[in-house]
């Protein structure tokens, strides 16, 4: 076979024998292809799910770490500039507002509160009740009682014929006004019995040539002021004690006796009190101011406020009779671990400020009590200054709860009714 020839045949078995074996391998790869192909498209979406969960991983990694970046940063400015101390006038009218806005907040709530309609009625009945009853003790309104507890003071009878005798004997010819209160004291009714709480009601005979002031104070625990108003705001008058019935008109004329009495509201308006309004008649005291206030008056002392420093509320006192304010400063800064050499001379500030309105406002209540007493004319402060109170318990009642005091107007009564001999009722 000539050279040429050899070549060509050679060349033709080349190019023929890598596709037979192109074709033999194809046919080998399609059979396990059509076998493998779920397991191929599971481990592709694996392969794909990775691949996206590794792509957003980084991404919040990042923003974690911008945060605290940043985080960081705030710090670093912060702590190169300092955060701005608030003046004490800025203080003064935060506080102000706080109060304001915490007023408001209470009278809203009052004026959506209304009061359980049975209670009242039930307080109403028991009025109507009483009024017309043969007991003294029970006619006399009972301040400073809670109205849903009112019913329940005559479930037990009551022994003051003691007082009556006194009004019959002692205090006769002499002008008497009778006011009722209740005093809660633990008591055990039997012998081996268990201890419960009862209300003891207790009468005051106030012994004066001329009316006690016919008003009634009223102390807020909510917003600590006190309200003073008149007798007939709150449906209460002194009724004149009559003992001849047979001759009504000749004798209230020569009337001397009054008690506290409580005027039935006719007016559906009156009928329906509101909560605060039938809860103020548990805060409700006779209220005089006594002719000797000015002399008896003592100033405060006591200072208490709080400052805002480096973001924390630093609650700050001073007795202005017992403390100097630059001792007292340093004793601040010392108690709020405060830097005296950034802090002391602002602290200083604020305790002359703070001194300077508590002399302000012991001058105000000074004034104000002078004013209340140019009210009174030469005869009232006369009868004031005459005026003496006697307290009246029950009969029965035991002899430790038997104490003078009656309330922070009136102070302690002359003499109590049973005698006490507890050396120690008097501090009662």
């Amino acid at each position: 076979m000539p050279a040429a020839s050899r070549k060509r045949a050679a060349s033709t078995k080349l190019a023929t024998a890598p596709k037979n074996k192109r074709r033999k391998q194809n046919e080998k790869e399609d059979k396990p292809a059509a076998t493998k192909k779920q397991p191929v498209a599971k481990k592709q979406t694996k392969t794909t799910k990775g691949k996206t969960a590794g792509k957003k991983e980084p991404v919040k990694k990042g923003k974690k770490e911008q945060k605290q970046a940043n985080g960081k940063k705030e710090k670093e400015e912060e702590e190169e500039e300092p955060k701005r101390v608030k003046t004490p006038q800025e203080i003064e009218e935060e506080e102000r507002e706080a109060s304001r806005l915490e007023k408001e907040r209470i009278e809203e709530e009052m004026q959506k509160e209304k009061v359980s309609v049975p209670v009242w009625k039930k307080f109403l009945e028991t009025m109507k009740e009483v009024e017309s009853s043969p007991d003294l003790y029970k006619r006399i309104f009972m301040l400073g009682t809670e109205v849903c507890n009112y019913p329940e003071l005559f479930d037990k009878e009551y022994d003051f014929s003691h007082m009556e005798e006194e009004l019959r004997t002692t205090f006769a010819g002499k002008n008497a006004f009778l006011f009722g209160a209740t005093e809660a004291h633990s008591l055990q009714q039997k012998s081996g019995g268990s201890f419960d709480v009862y209300l003891v009601p207790v009468v005051n005979v106030v012994i004066s040539d001329l009316p006690p002031p016919e008003k009634v104070a009223r102390t807020s625990l909510q917003t600590g002021s006190e309200e003073i108003a008149p007798f007939r705001s709150w449906n209460l008058f002194w009724k004149p004690l009559l003992p001849n019935e047979k001759n009504p008109v000749l004798n209230k004329l020569r009337a001397n006796r009054y008690y506290l009495s409580f005027s039935i509201p006719r007016s559906s308006a009156q009928i329906k009190h509101s909560e605060d309004r039938v809860r103020g008649y548990q805060f409700l005291l006779p209220y005089m101011l006594s002719p000797y206030a000015l002399e008896r008056f003592e100033p405060d002392t006591d200072i208490n406020f709080s400052m805002d420093i480096d973001g924390k509320c630093c609650a700050m006192d001073m007795n202005t009779d017992l403390d100097e304010i630059s001792d007292r400063a340093e004793g601040i800064c010392e108690e709020h671990d405060l830097n005296p050499e950034k802090y002391l001379e602002q602290v200083k500030e604020q305790l002359k400020v703070e001194k300077r309105k508590l002399r302000e406002k012991n001058k105000k209540a000074k004034e104000a009590i002078e004013k209340s007493l140019k009210q009174y004319s030469p005869k009232e402060l006369e009868s004031l200054k005459a005026m003496k109170v006697y307290k009246f318990y029950p009969l029965d009642s035991p002899e430790h709860i038997r104490a003078p005091y009656i309330n922070r107007t009136y102070g302690n009564a002359a003499k109590v009714y049973p005698p006490s001999s507890d050396p120690y009722a008097a501090f009662m």
